[in-house]
């Protein structure tokens, strides 16, 4: 029952999760205007 445009989203979220996920692994620091851009 999912638009397309929901599985876009939704991949969009899971790569920017991972990228968050990676950063903090790195012991880098995510500013949050580039959560927001990432959305």
């Amino acid at each position: 029952m999912f638009k397309p445009q929901a599985k876009e989203i939704n991949d969009k979220y899971y790569a920017l999760e991972e990228k968050y996920f990676k950063a903090r692994k790195d012991g880098k620091v995510i500013v949050a205007a580039e959560l927001r851009d990432g959305l």
